[in-house]
Formats: C-alpha cells, sequence, structure tokens
C-alpha cells in the first residue's frame, strides 16, 4: 500500500509505504529516491495511533452532522465524539507530550551509552490516512464504523527513527530478542501464584525462576535461557539492568518494557552482544504510581483510566527489574509497594482483582502451578 503524499513534510520528498500497524503507531517504510541504492530509505516514519483516532473520529462527527444517529451504538459514539478536544486543543496536548518525550530522552542520554540509543526526531504533521488503515486503527476501538471511505489528513505526532540494524531485527533475525514483559494480570494466574510472583520479586519468598520467567516476552525468556551459559551476554545485561533501575530511582521515569521489540539485546555483525532502546518512552510517572502504590488499596478502590495504566505498568516495571536483579546479582532494587503490603496476600488479591476488572481483561489461559492448591482457582471478577 502504497502513499505517494509529499505534505507529511513540506522539507523532505518522501515516497511512503504502509509497513503496519498495532499498539501506539502506524509505521511507513521511506521509499528510496530513484536512482539511489536499495528499495528503501535507513528511515522509519512512526504516526502516533492515539492522535490518529480521535482525528478521526473528529472527521466522522463532521460528515455525521446532517446524519440522523439512529442506534444506541450512534448515541455511544456521538457522546464519544462529544468529549474529544477540537484539533486546535489537541495539537497543544501534542506539543505538551512531544516536549515531555524529548526531556526523557535527554536523561536517558545521562545513564545510557549514546550508541545504545536509537536516534528520532518527533514533529507533528498531517498524516495521509486511507480507508484500509483508518479501519485497522478504528478496529481496535471498535469503532470501525466511523472509518473514512476515503483518504484523509489527519494531524498527529510523527517520530522520523533511523531504521533498526538488521541485527536488531526481531522478525528476520532469531538472535535479537526483545526484553520486556507480560502483564500478569491479563492471564488467568492463580491468586497463590500472583502472591508468591508479588513476595519473590520483591526478595520476599524463595525466587522460582519458571514462575518468573512464565510473565516476559517470550524471547526474552529464550535470551535468560541463552545466559546461563553466556558470560558475556549475563554482564550485558547486568548491566543494562543496573542502567534502568538507577534511571528510575533517579529521575522518577518509567520505561516502557510491555511493548514487544521497545527494548532489544541481539548480537551485532561482529558477534558481540548490545542492546538497544528502540522506543522506550511510556509517558508514565514512577513518583505518581508509587505514591498511589503506598496508599490504601482494597477492592473498593477507585481508579481512573491513567491511575489505573499507571498503576498496572508500574506493578510489572518494579517486578520485572527486581525479578532480573535478583537473577543477575545487581544490589539495586526498584521499591513500589510498602513490606506490609507485598507480605499481605489480601493486598495482592485486591491487586489482582482491581487491575483486570478495570482492564476488562477475558481470561486467558498460562500453564501455571499454584503454589497453595486451596487457592489455585480462577480469582472470580463478578461479586
Amino acid at each position: 500500500m502504497h502513499l505517494a503524499e509529499r505534505e507529511l513534510d513540506p522539507n523532505l520528498s518522501i515516497d511512503l509505504e504502509y509497513a503496519g500497524s498495532g499498539g501506539e503507531h502506524v509505521v511507513f517504510r521511506v521509499k528510496q529516491k530513484e536512482g539511489r541504492e536499495g528499495e528503501y530509505r535507513p528511515l522509519v516514519v512512526k504516526a502516533n495511533t492515539y492522535y490518529l483516532r480521535r482525528g478521526l473520529i473528529r472527521h466522522a462527527v463532521n460528515d455525521w452532522r446532517i446524519a440522523p444517529f439512529a442506534t444506541a451504538d450512534d448515541a455511544r459514539i456521538r457522546k464519544l465524539a462529544e468529549s474529544m478536544k477540537d484539533e486546535d486543543e489537541d495539537r497543544v496536548l501534542m506539543e505538551d507530550e512531544i516536549e515531555q518525550e524529548q526531556e526523557f530522552f535527554e536523561m536517558v542520554k545521562k545513564y545510557f551509552p549514546l550508541e545504545s540509543i536509537l536516534r528520532a526526531r518527533t514533529v507533528i504533521r498531517d498524516v495521509p490516512i486511507t480507508p484500509a488503515i483508518a479501519r485497522e486503527i478504528m478496529d481496535v476501538a471498535k469503532l470501525t464504523k466511523l472509518s473514512p471511505k476515503e483518504t484523509v489528513k489527519v494531524p498527529t505526532i510523527v517520530r522520523y527513527q533511523k531504521e533498526i540494524p538488521t541485527e536488531a531485527e526481531i522478525e528476520s533475525d532469531p538472535v535479537a530478542r526483545s526484553f520486556g514483559f507480560r502483564y500478569a494480570e491479563r492471564y488467568n494466574i492463580p491468586l497463590g501464584d500472583y502472591y508468591r510472583l508479588n513476595q519473590m520479586c520483591a526478595g520476599r519468598a524463595e525466587f522460582d525462576r519458571d514462575l518468573f520467567i512464565n510473565f516476559l516476552h517470550k524471547g526474552f525468556a529464550d535470551i535468560l535461557r541463552e545466559a546461563r551459559t553466556d558470560e558475556r551476554l549475563r554482564e550485558v545485561i547486568s548491566e543494562l539492568v543496573g542502567r534502568i533501575i538507577k534511571f528510575t530511582n533517579e529521575t522518577n521515569e518509567m520505561m516502557d518494557l510491555a511493548g514487544k521489540g521497545n527494548l532489544r539485546v541481539y548480537k551485532n555483525a561482529e558477534g558481540e552482544w548490545k542492546y538497544l532502546l528502540v522506543d522506550v518512552w511510556a509517558g508514565m510517572d514512577w513518583a505518581d504510581a508509587n505514591q498511589l502504590a503506598r496508599s490504601k488499596i482494597n477492592r473498593d478502590t477507585r481508579l481512573g483510566g491513567y491511575a489505573s495504566s499507571n498503576l498496572l505498568n508500574a506493578t510489572n516495571y518494579a517486578r520485572l527489574m527486581n525479578g532480573l536483579a535478583i537473577m543477575f546479582g545487581v544490589r539495586e532494587r526498584l521499591e513500589l509497594f510498602p513490606t506490609s503490603s507485598i507480605i499481605d496476600q489480601k493486598f495482592s488479591g485486591s491487586l489482582l482483582y482491581l487491575l483486570r476488572k478495570q482492564n476488562d481483561w477475558p481470561d486467558k489461559e498460562v500453564s501455571l502451578r499454584s503454589s497453595a492448591p486451596e487457592e489455585g482457582g480462577t480469582l472470580k471478577l463478578k461479586d
């Protein structure tokens, strides 16, 4: 799918080819200029799907103003649309977000080698979105009926990013691995295992490597197994873990380690183990999450959308980093929940209940054994 549009950046003459969408971005490859070697330029363009979706909703509502809302679902969409900010207000939000992201990466540069940070430039641009791409963006939010019938231009945050080295491409090279976690709360995890997972990553229970690895990206689980016999790989992961923990403790910033491929550990062309920070800005506040984690959480606690997302990411982030610190002998830790909460099984039950309920996650099976048979069943969300 080609977009021969020249208006994404008035200073660049570029021919975009749609590469895929998912998570937070729509990704485009940049076609090579005529007469130059290679099919693509060493550059990708990532368009933020959050603001694209908001723009598509606004565009649809403008078209629908002369049409009746015939169904209850139409009324739901209209209510959603009416809550949208106008384009000028969204541009202000985007400018603030870009400024925060730039400040984040300025801090990252102080804690990580420059060679480990993928170069990028972030701007606001009007992005041409075809009906097919729009359907992919809107399907995720169950708003397919709002997809346009022709290509429209939507303002969003656009990142021009240097192409990932071939050796670090997850899809093309099995040596490249994604460093990160899967949300434990998303799975049908027995409460006994969830309680033990929280305890052992806080150093309050014997560390169960198999239980811990269940909730990592599959590729990363593989690389941890490889690290058992590769001393240099162990050194690289140990260094990386120490840097991330120090970064968060000193800046109150989290990294996005939930997304596949945001941080990669791989072997370069010379056979040396390296890591690459591809897309690690989370936009989440560790200090806010820490404050919430130290409040009195129970099954009746009311969490807003941002607070829930912040706490969910912080919980899994802290478990990941502390678990890895234990595995690789790193002394530093991330402290999120107070000890009194970690050793309280009722607290773990409330936390699991709230995070699953807030995100409306259906049960997903995962192969686990329960440490407490009498508590090993599914945590029921319905009272």
